[in-house]
């Protein structure tokens, strides 16, 4: 039997946020701010006009020297031990993500770069670590048995407290793992070398690439045409001038996304599909749509944009008007920008859209409610 109070589902909301900024307005690079509060990047789609590949420069960023570690069944209080605390998280930025969870369902744990480590745990799991923490504000249920713990690694006060307290119950969980020191002589490896002395299985990841090249495409403009139009009534011509607006960035967003999904949008609307390509347009070849997945600190995306900058300004503008990046975080980690609770239930909170131009860089970020909506409907109490 259907439910007859299905259609009392509301709409996810969904906030895109867009700014801009020349390149040489150091004092406005919103978009810096943007890659270092995001921690946990596990995927970075580009499109690149006229290129049938991801240029040398650009592929070798987020390939070389990428790589990340999955550790099994490592036990959280091992990332508070004294050892692991002096050596790597005092000096160097942390990014260890637990993996093979489930973010409404399971227990899972997070280590932003800040060194506070993050725990979204079950009712019966917290009450049985002597931790202070709150009920998640996101994941909705009834009962609400879902609650947050965060604890600083490097407050050394408490450390002795936090290592007996996650000692007492058997959190353990299998980890992505990545380690950025500070000093560029000291290999990222060594943290992968300290927990396979320690007898736990480490095995290294490396990012993989897919791409594909959609051929001829229409990508819009971002500048106003101001250019005469001519629009045919009967044996009347008028000439209008500024036919062609700007676009406006949410039919920019959409045609990024479009085009991601290997979805080539026409130029004018049929009776099949109605989303058309924005205007003004103009056709570019071998329009290269790459799809690369690893796990990605903020320093290797934001190496990432500084070449495909550098490799835009080598390019003609006719044959390629600006390239793009988007980000996507991990769907199940628990923490989003600036180490917050990942919204779960509300969409396109956890990613990132750059797009580059040679004068400026322009910055969507795509956000869920800020408030938690309800997820279930009333019942009928004429039932």
């Amino acid at each position: 039997m259907l439910n007859p109070e299905t259609e009392k589902f509301p709409a996810p909301e969904s906030h895109i946020q867009y700014s801009h900024h020349p390149w040489d307005q150091h004092q406005y690079h919103h978009h810096q701010q943007v890659i270092t509060q995001h921690p946990f990047n596990v995927q970075v789609s580009l499109l690149l006009p006229d290129s049938p590949s991801v240029p040398r420069e650009v592929r070798d960023v987020l390939t070389y020297d990428t790589q990340f570690y999955h550790i099994s069944n490592l036990p959280v209080e091992q990332f508070s031990n004294p050892v692991f605390v002096q050596t790597f998280i005092n000096n160097g930025e942390v990014y260890a993500l637990s993996c093979d969870t489930r973010l409404d369902v399971d227990d899972s744990a997070a280590i932003t770069p800040d060194g506070h480590l993050h725990l979204l745990l079950g009712k019966l799991t917290y009450h049985q670590v002597p931790l202070n923490g709150r009920l998640s504000r996101h994941i909705l249920r009834k009962p609400k048995e879902r609650f947050v713990v965060e604890m600083n690694l490097k407050d050394l006060s408490n450390q002795k407290k936090v290592t007996e307290a996650l000692q007492e119950v058997s959190l353990s969980f299998n980890w992505w793992l990545a380690w950025v020191p500070k000093d560029p002589g000291v290999c990222p490896s060594s943290v992968a070398k300290y927990f396979h002395d320690l007898s736990y299985n480490v095995r290294e990841r490396h990012t993989t690439v897919k791409q594909k090249v959609l051929g001829d495409t229409l990508m819009p403009l971002l500048t106003k045409q101001e250019e005469e139009c001519t629009a045919k009534e009967g044996e009347k011509t008028k000439q209008t001038e500024g036919c062609e607006d700007e676009v406006e960035p949410e039919e920019i967003l959409e045609w990024i996304g479009c085009q991601a999904l290997g979805v080539n949008l026409p130029s004018e609307a049929t009776t099949v599909c109605e989303v058309t390509c924005p205007r003004p347009n103009v056709k570019v070849t071998n329009l290269c749509s790459a799809h690369c997945s690893g796990f990605f600190t903020p320093a290797t995306v934001s190496l990432m944009v500084n070449r495909l900058k550098k490799w835009l300004e080598q390019r003609s503008e006719e044959v390629v008007p600006w390239v793009c990046a988007t980000v996507y975080g991990h769907p199940d980690s628990l923490v989003s920008w600036l180490g917050r609770e990942h919204t779960f239930g509300a969409e396109g909170d956890n990613m990132y859209t750059l797009l580059l131009t040679r004068m400026e860089v322009q910055v969507f970020t795509v956000s869920g409610p800020v408030k938690p909506k309800r997820l279930y409907v009333k019942s009928n109490n004429n039932k």
